[in-house]
């Protein structure tokens, strides 16, 4: 029943959270990179203690710095929602679902539920990505192939001038 809850907290969380952007956020490798590591270490139920021990894990120096904010939070026992909206760093959609998690007490699938979510989101910009350059390089390599073809040409013609 709780995760239920949590579910239909997270699906409204959601919605709320695609109406506003922050300002500052993080890419979305970097949460859903962040995430799999908070996931790691709420599975292990200890909280880093060194900013560096997580911040290693961590490609984005923001991140890293948030992370350590974020770590002295929990420490205290703010949770784990309160120093994420603190840092303004991650998207507010992983914000609410960490928040949905502490609420349903579900925090690790909700973890994993975010480090889902961006992973898709990433695979599908690179996707769109992918299909916005093949077009550009059919382009480029058909002015490629009109470059020689004309180069040949010219070449010919100024033969067939110079025997004829």
């Amino acid at each position: 029943m709780p995760q239920e809850s949590a579910r239909a907290v997270a699906a409204s969380a959601s919605v709320a959270a695609q109406a506003s952007l922050p300002q500052r956020e993080a890419p979305p490798t970097n949460t859903q990179q962040m995430s799999q590591t908070f996931t790691v270490v709420a599975h292990n139920k200890r909280v880093p203690g060194k900013q560096g021990d997580f911040a290693q894990a961590l490609a984005s120096l923001d991140i890293a710095d948030a992370v350590g904010a974020i770590s002295d939070g929990v420490k205290i026992g703010k949770g784990l929602a309160e120093p994420l909206v603190k840092t303004k760093v991650f998207p507010p959609l992983a914000v609410h679902l960490v928040r949905a998690g502490e609420e349903g007490a579900c925090q690790e699938d909700m973890l994993i539920r975010i480090a889902d979510i961006f992973d898709r989101e990433v695979q599908r910009s690179t996707e769109r990505l992918l299909a916005l350059i093949s077009p550009a390089v059919t382009i480029v390599m058909g002015m490629v192939v009109a470059l020689v073809i004309g180069s040949v040409l010219t070449a010919i013609l100024s033969v067939y001038e110079l025997t004829g």
